[in-house]
C-alpha cells in the first residue's frame, strides 16, 4: 500500500460515516494482535477526527494522535493530498504543526518521542501491505 492509497481509504471511510449517520467509526486499519483498529476515522456529533493508535484499555497500546480532528461544521475534511502528507510526516517521526492535529502526552503511554515513533511503526507497517 501506499501513502496515496492509505489517504485514499481514509477519505473513503470518511464518505461512508457521512452518508449513513448510525456509524460513528470506520476502522480503517485494524491490528490481529490487539484486538483494535490502529487507523480510524470518526463521525459523531459534529466532532470529526482521523485516529492513529489506540488506547481503549488495552494493555499493549502506546498512545493515540489525531491526524485530524474538529468541532467546527465548517471546517472541511482534509483532500487526500492533505492526508497524504499529514501520513508522512507521521511516518518520519515529525511533528505535525497544523492547528487541527494533536499529541498527548501522557507518561503511562512512554515520552511523547516513543509515542511519535509507535505512530510512525503503525503507518510504515500498513505501507508493507
Amino acid at each position: 500500500m501506499t501513502y496515496l492509497e492509505l489517504a485514499r481509504k481514509i477519505k473513503s471511510a470518511y464518505k461512508e460515516l457521512k452518508q449513513n449517520e448510525a456509524y460513528k467509526l470506520f476502522n480503517v486499519i485494524w491490528n490481529n494482535d490487539l484486538g483494535e483498529s490502529e487507523i480510524t476515522v470518526e463521525n459523531d456529533a459534529g466532532f470529526r477526527a482521523i485516529i492513529i493508535g489506540n488506547t481503549s484499555g488495552v494493555k499493549k497500546s502506546r498512545g493515540y494522535m489525531y491526524l485530524f480532528y474538529t468541532n467546527d461544521d465548517t471546517e472541511l475534511f482534509p483532500t487526500i493530498k492533505e492526508i497524504e502528507h499529514r501520513l508522512k510526516v507521521v511516518a518520519n517521526q515529525e511533528i505535525l504543526t497544523d492547528k487541527n492535529a494533536g499529541y498527548f502526552d501522557w507518561k503511562q503511554y512512554g515520552s511523547l518521542e516513543e509515542q511519535r515513533k509507535y505512530f510512525s511503526e503503525i503507518i510504515l507497517n500498513t505501507m508493507k501491505r
